[in-house]
């Protein structure tokens, strides 16, 4: 009988394996005969799998197509590969089924239409194993075509992910299509949420990072499949929807030290959501801690990012309640209200900010005020566009 799963309770309802490799490959497949005997050629090549340092996880949701077939015929030559086939299911029950099969020390997931280089699973390990982080993830180059192999592509495009801060991964998921992370996580943060279709690595990667941190290897060692019928691709709003579950909370009870570091630590307050000590607010520089909310709330208005007016509003009326009604702070809550549809209130707001700065009557009506903070210039930038043109190095 299949064990209990469940994202929300602090422990994994099954005991792990004890470990027995350095790394576990998690591939969830279903309908994906046409790539399964490349992603395992892929998976046995890894210096790991040579070292005897590596297993492969298979679980096969239903399939109805012939992945059981190709998986039964590498296990002849190939013992460190598990293959488990189940009914249809998420993505996410898929991973969990894996991470409670494995025998690594150390996880990564490898989407059966991605091919990585011979030698990322070990040097994600190699990062993990030096930085005291959680997770791990790396660049990527992108290919149209199927089936590539990474040491032959027509790649044309390089996904450029970010260093890891806070900021960032709040506004947008920065992990790539290849991230490995500890097992052992999973003891005190729980697997991933099965209910999720689509952004259920998103959120669990961001447990795991709020937790431990992550870092990133700015080496481009996969080589990720860009399809138009990925789900991400299919269903927007339902993307949008899954989101909105963890998203503005994280965004708005994260403590806004965490988010910009160079903030002094203050006093704990409590999320009116749940009680918990999650906010930690309260220091000598109350404008310091207001200018970090304004630029938060531009940021989750820029349009290059999926940001959110309620979100924005959060941090605005927060900047408010520490550093008083600042024309500046009143005219972007104005921006954030009119974008919520809430006209009237904008107008009035907007109205206040003009009568306590007159200044502003000659700003474009959609602008908004930015700030220049100490605070704010000691953050690394944050990326808009992480998918830049590809060339082969001159040789």
């Amino acid at each position: 009988m299949r064990p209990a799963l469940s994202a929300v309770t602090a422990d994994v309802a099954t005991p792990l394996l004890a470990p027995r490799f350095r790394v576990t490959a998690v591939v969830s497949t279903w309908g994906m005969e046409a790539f399964m005997d490349g992603c395992l050629r892929d998976l046995t090549s890894q210096t790991l799998y040579a070292q005897d340092a590596m297993e492969i996880v298979v679980i096969d949701s239903g399939s109805p197509e012939g992945e059981q077939a190709i998986v039964r015929a590498w296990q002849r030559s190939h013992p460190r590969i598990v293959y488990c086939r189940t009914e249809r299911e998420t993505i996410y029950a898929a991973w969990n089924r894996a991470v409670l099969a494995s025998r690594g020390t150390l996880l990564v997931n490898a989407n059966c239409d991605d091919r990585h280089a011979p030698d990322c699973f070990e040097q994600m390990a190699q990062l993990l194993e030096r930085e005291s982080v959680g997770l791990a993830y790396v660049d990527a180059l992108v290919t149209s075509n199927p089936n590539e192999r990474f040491e032959a592509h027509n790649a044309k495009t390089v996904w450029c992910l970010p260093p890891f801060n806070l900021r960032q991964a709040l506004l947008t998921c920065p992990y790539g299509c290849t991230v490995m992370w500890r097992r052992d996580v999973h003891a005190s943060l729980g697997l991933f949420d099965e209910a999720f279709t689509i952004a259920g690595d998103y959120e669990f990667f961001l447990r795991v990072s709020l937790a431990h941190g992550a870092a990133h290897l700015a080496r481009p060692l996969s080589l990720y499949h860009e399809s138009a019928g990925s789900v991400s691709h299919r269903d927007p709003a339902r993307l949008d929807r899954e989101l909105a579950r963890f998203l503005p909370r994280l965004r708005r009870w994260t403590c806004i030290e965490r988010i910009y570091p160079s903030l002094e630590r203050g006093a704990a307050t409590r999320s009116p959501s749940d009680g918990s000590d999650i906010v930690r607010e309260g220091c000598t520089a109350p404008e310091d801690f207001a200018s970090a909310h304004l630029d938060f709330g531009n940021l989750l208005l820029d349009p290059r990012l999926r940001g959110s007016a309620p979100d924005a509003e959060f941090h605005y009326r927060r900047a408010l309640e520490l550093a008083g009604p600042r024309p500046a702070i009143l005219w972007n809550v104005a921006q954030a209200l009119r974008l919520q549809g809430r006209i009237e209130e904008a107008d009035a707001t907007r109205a206040v900010a003009v009568r306590r700065n007159p200044s502003l009557e000659g700003l474009p009506p959609q602008s908004l005020i930015g700030v220049r903070h100490p605070v704010l210039n000691r953050m690394p930038p944050v990326v808009y566009e992480t998918w830049v043109p590809f060339s082969v190095p001159a040789t």
